[in-house]
């Protein structure tokens, strides 16, 4: 009897190990996915790369092998497609870290687009005195770098990266998910090229702001003013349609006022042309006559 609390306080202790431990266990992710997407992906994103193109935009319009990539992602994770970033490119990269605490992302998943050979590839992290562990990465490879953690590379390699966002932060909205991403896709993201980025890095402080404003300005306003006719000749029909339709409510009232009897026509003269009138003054003045007669 004296033993069975302390064999009950040992089973209580095991048990919660257990359980901590699978906790663990199902909490952290797998850090790499060796073969993430298939090889026409792959090289259709070195194809993006390779053309000058930084971001796989956009949104719901955004390239298949982006969408191949956003959706393995967020099925690793177990997040919507719209909790992901757009799927960007770099041509070189030494290094890539996760959000910042200020910011609205917190992971985030970075693909390689080539094999990396020698190269050394290490996951280092912030937090926990600073650790940091060497990944077995190659083509195809998908890393995934917890918040407060960042990767480094001891070569430059070409990457293509999506940012996750923090658990409390919304989606992203139906407006820029499908609105905003068809003027980005359309007008913003064929026009980022290395030239234009030289351009408007040597004019202004925030070359990639200043370069998607003008873009979406000059597309926004081109595609206003190229269904402008369309507007008009659609407000011209429902203009002609309404005045139709008032014309009909008017004629309506006034039947509906009307009565199917003669009463309202008493005592009115009806208009007559004018040899009806000839006609009956000739009658009248051949009765007087023919009275006048008569009594004489």
């Amino acid at each position: 009897k004296a033993q069975s609390p302390r064999r009950y306080l040992w089973a209580f202790l095991l048990t919660h190990a257990a359980a901590a431990a699978c906790g663990s266990q199902a909490k952290a992710p797998e850090e790499v996915i060796s073969t993430a997407l298939d090889s026409r992906a792959v090289e259709k994103l070195q194809a993006l790369l390779g053309a000058g193109r930084s971001v796989a935009c956009c949104g719901r319009w955004r390239e298949n092998a982006a969408a191949s990539l956003q959706q393995k992602v967020a099925d690793h994770l177990g997040v919507s497609v719209r909790h992901l970033s757009d799927v960007h490119l770099v041509n070189s990269s030494r290094g890539v870290r996760s959000g910042a605490e200020a910011d609205i992302w917190g992971a985030i998943a970075v693909l390689y687009l080539d094999d990396v050979g020698d190269a050394k590839v290490s996951l280092h992290s912030e937090t926990g005195g600073g650790s940091s562990k060497v990944l077995d990465v190659g083509r195809a490879s998908l890393v995934l770098v917890p918040e407060g953690s960042f990767l480094l590379h001891s070569v430059p390699v070409h990457v293509a990266w999506i940012h996750v966002r923090r658990p409390a932060e919304p989606l992203r909205g139906l407006f820029d998910w499908y609105m905003a991403s068809l003027v980005r896709a359309n007008f913003v993201a064929p026009y980022d090229t290395i030239s234009q980025r030289r351009f408007f890095r040597a004019h202004t402080h925030y070359p990639r702001y200043w370069h998607g404003f003008v873009w979406s300005f000059i597309g926004v306003f081109c595609s206003v003013f190229t269904f402008l006719p369309l507007a008009l000749w659609g407000f011209q029909i429902a203009a002609r349609y309404s005045s139709e339709s008032e014309s009909d409510l008017e004629r309506g009232a006034t039947e509906a006022w009307k009565t199917p009897t003669l009463l309202p026509h008493v005592g009115r003269r009806r208009a007559l042309p004018s040899d009806e009138l000839g006609q009956q003054a000739a009658d009248l003045i051949g009765s007087f006559s023919l009275g006048h007669k008569s009594a004489r």
